[in-house]
């Protein structure tokens, strides 16, 4: 979520209504990433920019320094669930479904769950037009490019443009100097 798109909020909403479909809690922990490349929102700016974004499901959104990969996320939360439904995008469901079951099957794991299931949020792509087609890639690019109106369809309405001119120049600001 660098940064935040619509693309993201539709993942949001899904893993919303897994939750709601199982009757169980959600979590939604954001990457501690940072770099001029790929990762430009620091954490602390990504994630007060991520709340007010999608305001509805902000209790549920977390940065948390010590969690590095989705491993540790794992570790964490061992003991405090048997059973986990993990979201991810399609490109990326298979890749954590083989990961985190060979993980759980070595002789010292760091967690283990009686159940994980990964769901897959469905496929993107790239040529597709609004949020099925959004990426951060897409954003970053429309930001160095200065393409306010194509960086501006890919924020949510819940942000103002002035505020959407204000992150896609924190993107500038970061990604060129």
């Amino acid at each position: 979520m660098n940064p935040p798109t619509i693309g993201h909020e539709k993942l949001i909403k899904i893993c919303a209504d897994v939750a709601r479909q199982n009757n169980c809690d959600y979590q939604i922990y954001l990457s501690n990433s940072n770099d001029k490349k790929k990762n430009p929102l620091d954490p602390q700016t990504k994630i007060k920019l991520v709340k007010k974004m999608f305001p509805t499901y902000a209790d549920h959104i977390h940065v948390d320094r010590t969690v590095s990969n989705p491993f540790k996320l794992l570790a964490m939360f061992n003991g405090e669930y048997d059973d986990v439904i993990w979201v991810a995008g399609g490109e990326d469901a298979a890749n954590y479904d083989r990961s985190f079951h060979n993980h759980m099957k070595t002789e010292a794991p760091d967690f283990f769950y009686r159940s994980l299931v990964i769901h897959s949020s469905g496929e993107r792509s790239a040529d597709a037009e609004g949020a099925t087609g959004m990426s951060g890639t897409k954003m970053r690019n429309f930001a160095l490019q200065s393409d306010f109106n194509s960086f501006r369809s890919g924020m949510p309405t819940t942000i103002s443009d002035r505020e959407c001119r204000s992150v896609m120049k924190k993107i500038q600001d970061y990604m060129l100097w």
